[in-house]
């Protein structure tokens, strides 16, 4: 059980660090979909927001992943490595998203729900 929380983990940090490299060579602040990225890459600049976004999400990664593990329940345990692929798979397609230019479903999806996002007026 241990090698699938490290395979899963590390996938996701992966696919987080990938998503990362594409929003830097191929997106801007103004074509970012994400409400809460956005107005940030506006404010502090691309590099610090992006990986400040990859920091926070890959301390989440291990946190949730070591509470998982040493939850000691199964259907914890079983839970979080099907999200965790999710979550990869989705990370992975918005890499892809962002360097080639077109949405796949996931990110079809992912703009909808971005779109109901409360938006400031400026």
């Amino acid at each position: 059980m241990y090698e699938a929380f490290l395979v899963i983990t590390t996938a996701m940090i992966f696919s987080k660090l990938l998503d990362c490299l594409s929003t830097l060579e191929w997106v801007t602040p103004h074509t970012e979909t994400n409400p809460i990225a956005a107005p940030l890459m506006q404010k502090y600049g691309m590099s610090p927001t992006v990986w400040g976004f990859f920091a926070v999400c890959s301390a989440l990664d291990i946190t949730w992943a070591y509470l998982a593990y040493n939850s000691g329940s199964p259907l914890i345990q079983a839970l979080f490595l099907t999200a965790a692929a999710l979550f990869t798979v989705g990370r992975t397609s918005v890499a892809h998203s962002n360097a080639t230019g077109r949405f796949g479903p996931i990110e079809h999806a992912v703009v909808r729900v971005y779109s109901a996002w409360p938006r400031r007026r400026r």
